[in-house]
């Protein structure tokens, strides 16, 4: 599958990613691009980030071939997009990974598989933990039970192509953001 960038965008721009919502229909004022973002982490493991996601009944989000390590230092990253949509706010990350020639290698096993492989649901809580704290900060009346939304990440070879093709979604429990939000914070251990 060889594209043209420009005919990329327009494709993924347009795709019904779920129930109507279009990338291109969504006003500028609701959108962010490369939404940047710095979490400053003092010793935590990743076993305890792990026993959290657990505890909460999301046992893919971090995966066990990943060492046990303490985190210290600045999460630093950039999440290509934050946009707003029915009262929500959602993270979204395009990847250019290479599943196959056809297009049932971007059903959702494949996607799966990928986002496992290269931990990207790790990668998805830590960019919707800085949105809710960024939100929390900002917004009156902010809950992430309320305001938080999915995370999507477009397989961006397939979005456009069929139903469901290329797109990864999951909206994460509230209680286990605020949860993950609250370790890395240090507040609990």
């Amino acid at each position: 599958m060889l594209f043209r960038s420009g005919r990329l965008v327009d494709r993924i721009r347009g795709s019904d990613l779920d129930d109507g919502l279009r990338l291109i229909d969504l006003p500028r004022a609701a959108t962010v691009s490369e939404f940047e973002f710095q979490l400053p982490v003092d010793s935590v493991s990743l076993d305890a980030l792990r026993e959290c996601c657990l505890a909460h009944s999301v046992d893919d989000a971090i995966a066990p071939t990943l060492s046990s390590q303490t985190l210290s230092g600045m999460l630093t990253g950039f999440a290509d997009l934050i946009f707003e949509h029915d009262g929500r706010f959602h993270v979204l990350d395009y990847k250019t990974n290479w599943l196959g020639t056809r297009l049932r290698d971007y059903a959702e096993a494949n996607m799966q598989a990928a986002m496992r492989e290269h931990h990207y649901p790790l990668q998805a809580l830590i960019y919707t933990i800085a949105l809710h704290r960024y939100l929390r900060g900002r917004m009156d009346g902010y809950t992430a039970e309320r305001h938080l939304g999915d995370s999507w990440y477009l397989f961006v070879h397939a979005v456009g192509l069929g139903d469901g093709l290329g797109v990864w979604r999951r909206r994460w429990p509230a209680a286990l953001i605020e949860a993950l939000d609250e370790i890395l914070a240090g507040v609990t251990a």
